[in-house]
């Protein structure tokens, strides 16, 4: 049979800066070629509340911003004496000099002052951040990478690539993003209203070579049963046809040519009615290959979804088979 075709409230209008500093060692501190944990909260002298989006810096390991609680950590700090920095919009821009002997967890209080300019009480203001991220070497849009900031906010893109995160209007906004088959990507933007940023990712040259040993298994469990007339297509080849579904691609490409009788989905037969189901929304994006067993009577597909999970598990492929019925058995 063929298939059918903020948080809550702004920072205190003021500008001061007091630093209360503790420091607690564990009882057993990390060994020193792991490095030593170094983490606080930045708060509000007078309510004790955390203050958040203040940026942290500690000397040779980068900043961070503080998430909604005023906490802040840097992790892998080496034995020895630095400088901490911390600066938050509204306040006076200060630093404490630490030795690092063990882990350190410090308390930061901040007091309250007016902050005045011309008559002008100034407050940071809350932006969107929007961005898209693309396959560089593809030209393609990526959905489903995974995104978050300092600031606490976790988001993916949508189908066309893009994203929106929340952000305060000339605070570095550290920004780091993740996507599986591509090298990771972390950057600190300073968020300007109505701009918008663009990610190239580059793909993992380790990875690819994984994702190939995968393929290799699965071409060498189909064996001598691979349909002559319909040839399997990898993920470069299914690019080709970027933008449409499965069932558009399975049409464009085998034209007259299919009599598919059972689908089976990442290793998981399916019934008509869920296969017509998947073939119809699932986009070509996101399938790492598609293979004809059985003289085309068999479609198999393999997501980019279920590559993760070959490359994380054992996963046993089991031996295809098809036993002809009404409907046809298949596994």
């Amino acid at each position: 049979m063929a298939w059918p075709g903020g948080r809550p409230g702004a920072l205190p209008l003021a500008l001061a800066l007091g630093l209360l500093v503790g420091v607690l060692l564990p009882a057993a501190p990390a060994s020193a070629q792991e490095g030593f944990v170094v983490r606080g909260q930045v708060v509000d002298t007078l309510t004790g509340l955390g203050i958040p989006a203040a940026v942290v810096r500690l000397e040779g390991h980068g900043s961070v911003l503080t998430g909604e609680a005023g906490g802040f950590r840097f992790a892998a700090v080496e034995e020895g004496d630095y400088e901490l920095q911390v600066e938050a919009f509204g306040y006076a821009p200060r630093s404490v000099f630490l030795q690092v002997r063990g882990d350190v967890v410090l308390s930061v209080a901040t007091e309250v002052a007016p902050f005045d300019i011309g008559g002008l009480v100034v407050a940071p203001r809350a932006v969107e951040v929007r961005g898209r991220v693309r396959d560089t070497l593809r030209d393609l849009s990526l959905r489903g990478v995974e995104i978050v900031t300092g600031a606490g906010d976790v988001t993916q893109t949508n189908g066309r690539g893009r994203f929106e995160v929340g952000g305060w209007e000339g605070l570095e906004l550290l920004v780091r993003i993740r996507a599986f088959g591509y090298l990771p990507v972390d950057t600190v933007l300073i968020p300007t209203p109505g701009e918008s940023y663009e990610f190239g990712l580059e793909p993992d040259p380790i990875v690819e070579r994984m994702i190939a040993e995968q393929i290799g298994r699965i071409e060498r469990r189909a064996g001598g049963r691979r349909s002559i007339t319909l040839r399997p297509m990898n993920r470069d080849r299914l690019l080709r046809l970027r933008g449409r579904t499965l069932q558009e691609v399975l049409q464009t490409a085998y034209i007259g040519r299919l009599r598919i009788r059972c689908v089976v989905f990442d290793e998981v037969s399916l019934t008509p009615q869920m296969a017509e189901g998947l073939l119809l929304t699932t986009p070509v994006e996101d399938v790492e290959r598609i293979e004809f067993l059985f003289r085309g009577w068999m479609l198999r597909v393999y997501t980019r979804e279920f590559m993760r999970t070959m490359l994380g598990s054992q996963v046993e492929l089991r031996r295809a088979t098809y036993v002809e019925a009404s409907p046809p058995l298949c596994t």
